[in-house]
């Protein structure tokens, strides 16, 4: 039960962005569901955790992982292992995520990444879901005024 409630502050403290509280309750929550997997891969990214403990905390928690949930723990470890230019890695876990979902996003980011365009790689396609791990800010729409001539 502790776990449990732990799991619920720890989301609860990181949609405030205390990441100090996120820590401090992480080492004693429940990470069974996608998005608290996917919670600690962004934070263990953001505090440069080495590669090889992202490594052996992904492929324990994420291999039961199957349909839509395992859709963003994929595409958040895609995304770090290109950012720590290990975009061979990359593409295996993409290719292993296509296997289980179906989903666009993944698809997509598959075809950038087996046809060699690491750089188009973007996880933007998941929208709140992506954007509530804090790894990157949403790109604000333009907008242009109208000119007024009467």
């Amino acid at each position: 039960m502790r776990q449990q409630v732990n799991s619920m502050r720890m989301m609860f403290y990181y949609q405030l962005k205390d990441f100090e509280s996120v820590d401090r309750l992480m080492p004693d929550c429940m990470m069974i569901d996608a998005q608290s997997i996917s919670f600690k891969l962004a934070r263990m990214y953001s505090r440069n955790t080495p590669a090889a403990d992202i490594d052996k905390f992904f492929n324990k928690k994420c291999k039961r992982l199957k349909t839509d949930n395992a859709i963003l723990p994929y595409s958040t470890y895609a995304w770090i292992l290109l950012k720590q230019d290990r975009a061979d890695e990359a593409f295996k876990v993409m290719t292993t995520a296509k296997t289980k979902s179906s989903n666009e996003t993944i698809l997509r980011n598959w075809e950038f990444l087996a046809n060699g365009k690491p750089k188009s790689f973007s996880n933007k396609g998941l929208d709140d879901l992506w954007y509530s791990l804090m790894l990157e800010t949403p790109k604000m729409p333009t907008s242009r005024q109208q000119v007024f001539r009467g």
